[in-house]
Protein backbone atom coordinates (compact mmCIF):
# COMPACT_ATOMS: atom_id res chain seq x y z
CA UNK A 1 0.00 0.00 0.00
CA UNK A 2 1.61 3.64 -0.86
CA UNK A 3 0.36 6.46 1.56
CA UNK A 4 -0.36 9.83 0.05
CA UNK A 5 3.09 11.56 1.20
CA UNK A 6 3.35 15.39 -0.43
CA UNK A 7 -0.76 15.46 0.59
CA UNK A 8 -1.12 16.16 -3.27
CA UNK A 9 1.01 13.36 -4.93
CA UNK A 10 -0.69 10.93 -7.53
CA UNK A 11 0.32 7.39 -7.82
CA UNK A 12 0.87 5.39 -10.44
CA UNK A 13 2.74 2.10 -11.47
CA UNK A 14 6.10 1.85 -13.53
CA UNK A 15 4.55 0.52 -16.81
CA UNK A 16 1.63 3.95 -16.81
CA UNK A 17 4.88 6.05 -16.26
CA UNK A 18 6.21 4.16 -19.01
CA UNK A 19 3.15 4.37 -21.42
CA UNK A 20 3.02 8.20 -20.40
CA UNK A 21 6.07 9.57 -19.89
CA UNK A 22 5.77 13.00 -20.71
CA UNK A 23 2.47 13.51 -20.01
CA UNK A 24 3.88 12.37 -15.90
CA UNK A 25 6.91 14.39 -16.22
CA UNK A 26 4.98 17.34 -17.23
CA UNK A 27 2.67 16.91 -14.51
CA UNK A 28 5.40 16.31 -11.84
CA UNK A 29 6.53 19.86 -12.44
CA UNK A 30 3.17 20.94 -10.77
CA UNK A 31 1.72 17.90 -8.45
CA UNK A 32 4.07 15.30 -7.19
CA UNK A 33 4.24 11.78 -8.53
CA UNK A 34 4.63 8.60 -6.84
CA UNK A 35 5.51 5.67 -9.04
CA UNK A 36 5.68 2.12 -7.42
CA UNK A 37 7.04 -0.82 -8.70
CA UNK A 38 6.56 -3.42 -6.52
CA UNK A 39 7.35 -2.96 -2.92
CA UNK A 40 9.33 0.27 -4.11
CA UNK A 41 8.32 3.58 -4.32
CA UNK A 42 9.88 6.33 -6.42
CA UNK A 43 8.92 10.12 -6.24
CA UNK A 44 8.86 12.69 -9.12
CA UNK A 45 8.63 16.05 -7.96
CA UNK A 46 9.84 19.84 -8.73
CA UNK A 47 13.19 20.56 -8.11
CA UNK A 48 12.92 23.83 -6.86
CA UNK A 49 10.08 22.19 -4.16
CA UNK A 50 12.91 19.82 -2.83
CA UNK A 51 15.35 22.52 -2.78
CA UNK A 52 12.77 24.35 -0.04
CA UNK A 53 11.61 21.77 1.67
CA UNK A 54 15.56 20.65 2.76
CA UNK A 55 16.57 24.34 3.50
CA UNK A 56 13.50 24.42 5.01
CA UNK A 57 14.24 21.42 7.11
CA UNK A 58 17.30 22.71 8.13
CA UNK A 59 15.99 25.58 9.62
CA UNK A 60 13.60 23.87 11.49
CA UNK A 61 15.98 21.58 13.41
CA UNK A 62 17.95 24.39 14.07
CA UNK A 63 15.01 26.59 15.40
CA UNK A 64 13.81 23.79 17.74
CA UNK A 65 16.77 22.91 18.95
CA UNK A 66 17.50 26.88 19.70
CA UNK A 67 14.12 26.88 21.24
CA UNK A 68 15.27 24.15 23.37
CA UNK A 69 18.35 25.98 24.37
CA UNK A 70 16.22 29.01 25.70
CA UNK A 71 13.37 26.57 27.29
CA UNK A 72 16.25 25.31 29.53
CA UNK A 73 18.03 28.27 29.58
CA UNK A 74 20.98 27.21 27.93
CA UNK A 75 21.09 29.78 25.49
CA UNK A 76 24.16 31.42 26.78
CA UNK A 77 26.07 28.21 26.31
CA UNK A 78 24.16 27.33 22.63
CA UNK A 79 25.45 24.27 20.23
CA UNK A 80 23.27 25.66 17.86
CA UNK A 81 24.64 29.29 17.74
CA UNK A 82 27.97 28.81 19.72
CA UNK A 83 29.09 32.67 18.99
CA UNK A 84 25.55 33.83 20.56
CA UNK A 85 27.79 33.87 24.40
CA UNK A 86 29.45 37.02 22.97
CA UNK A 87 26.21 38.86 23.06
CA UNK A 88 24.71 40.16 25.97
CA UNK A 89 20.78 39.26 27.04
CA UNK A 90 19.31 41.86 25.14
CA UNK A 91 20.57 41.09 22.27
CA UNK A 92 19.97 37.88 23.02
CA UNK A 93 16.24 38.04 23.32
CA UNK A 94 16.50 40.41 20.29
CA UNK A 95 18.08 37.65 18.24
CA UNK A 96 15.61 34.89 19.32
CA UNK A 97 12.35 37.41 18.31
CA UNK A 98 13.89 38.22 15.07
CA UNK A 99 14.69 34.58 14.33
CA UNK A 100 10.81 33.34 14.93
CA UNK A 101 9.71 36.42 13.19
CA UNK A 102 12.34 35.69 10.20
CA UNK A 103 11.99 31.96 9.85
CA UNK A 104 7.82 32.71 9.72
CA UNK A 105 8.70 35.24 7.19
CA UNK A 106 10.80 32.84 5.40
CA UNK A 107 8.06 29.94 5.23
CA UNK A 108 5.64 32.61 3.76
CA UNK A 109 7.81 33.78 1.19
CA UNK A 110 9.86 30.69 0.33
CA UNK A 111 12.36 32.80 0.66
CA UNK A 112 15.61 31.03 2.98
CA UNK A 113 17.86 33.72 2.17
CA UNK A 114 16.03 35.56 4.97
CA UNK A 115 17.39 33.16 7.41
CA UNK A 116 20.84 32.86 5.89
CA UNK A 117 21.24 36.58 5.99
CA UNK A 118 20.10 36.77 9.93
CA UNK A 119 21.98 34.67 11.07
CA UNK A 120 24.95 35.79 9.31
CA UNK A 121 24.57 39.52 10.07
CA UNK A 122 24.27 38.57 14.20
CA UNK A 123 27.15 35.53 14.18
CA UNK A 124 29.30 39.33 12.41
CA UNK A 125 27.44 41.48 15.78
CA UNK A 126 28.61 38.66 18.06
CA UNK A 127 31.89 38.62 16.32
CA UNK A 128 32.63 42.37 16.78
CA UNK A 129 31.50 41.48 20.82
CA UNK A 130 34.03 39.13 20.96
CA UNK A 131 36.69 41.06 19.17
CA UNK A 132 36.39 44.92 19.70
CA UNK A 133 39.69 45.89 18.96
CA UNK A 134 38.70 45.00 14.95
CA UNK A 135 35.67 47.62 15.38
CA UNK A 136 37.23 50.35 17.20
CA UNK A 137 40.48 49.75 13.97
CA UNK A 138 37.66 49.47 11.58
CA UNK A 139 36.59 52.53 12.71
CA UNK A 140 39.55 54.96 13.14
CA UNK A 141 40.09 57.72 10.89
CA UNK A 142 43.02 57.04 8.33
CA UNK A 143 45.09 59.15 6.50
CA UNK A 144 44.42 58.66 3.02
CA UNK A 145 48.11 58.23 2.20
CA UNK A 146 47.61 54.64 3.88
CA UNK A 147 44.98 53.25 1.22
CA UNK A 148 45.84 51.73 -1.98
CA UNK A 149 44.83 52.97 -5.19
CA UNK A 150 43.10 50.36 -7.30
Amino acid sequence: MVTTVFGEDIIINSSELRNNQKRWFERAYTNPITVRFGAKHLALLNREKVGYMLKALVYVEKLVNYCREVSKGQEADSMVFPWIKYLNDVERLEFYNELLSTFNESINTNDWSLMEYLLNDWEATAETQRKPEIVKELLEEHETKEYVSL
